[in-house]
């Protein structure tokens, strides 16, 4: 932006609708837009849905032997138009990007990421099977108390 306003002499706008930030902690944590809470009390929970996958549900991660680490995505449940996503786990700053620059497309839409043809056994999985099992909210925390990650 700078160099198009600046040398350029363009009035080019910034789009801070998407952006990302990361932790560089063990393990890695990074996020993009909105947080479930606040998609859902914006837009109503029968609005929103929710994508979740765990590392080690992917052929890498179970290579890797990762546990506890996963990408969930938060999009409209009529458009999938993603709102947000948070990535916990190895090379989180580096999974967010691809969330990200869906989120720069013209329909901001999860289908850009789960229709994409991704690299088998490549960690990215992980972002595209979160992207193509959207749920409804209720869903997807009934899922995480069957994983034991949500208290009954």
């Amino acid at each position: 932006m700078v160099y198009f306003n600046a040398v350029l002499k363009r009035r080019v706008a910034a789009d801070y609708h998407a952006v990302p930030r990361a932790i560089f902690t063990d393990p890695e944590i990074a996020a993009v837009g909105m947080s479930e809470a606040k998609a859902v009390k914006e837009n109503g929970a029968g609005k929103v849905t929710v994508g979740f996958y765990r590392y080690e549900d992917t052929a890498k991660g179970e290579a890797m032997n990762v546990h506890d680490y996963f990408v969930k995505i938060i999009a409209v449940r009529e458009t999938s138009e993603i709102l947000g996503a948070h990535v916990v786990g190895p090379h989180a700053s580096v999974l967010i990007q691809e969330i990200v620059a869906a989120m720069y497309t013209q329909t901001r839409s999860a289908a850009a990421i789960y229709r994409a043809m991704h690299i088998p056994p490549a960690l990215s999985e992980v972002v595209e099977r979160a992207a193509g099992s959207m749920v409804p909210v209720e869903h997807y925390h009934h899922m995480l108390k069957e994983y034991g990650l949500e208290a009954s």
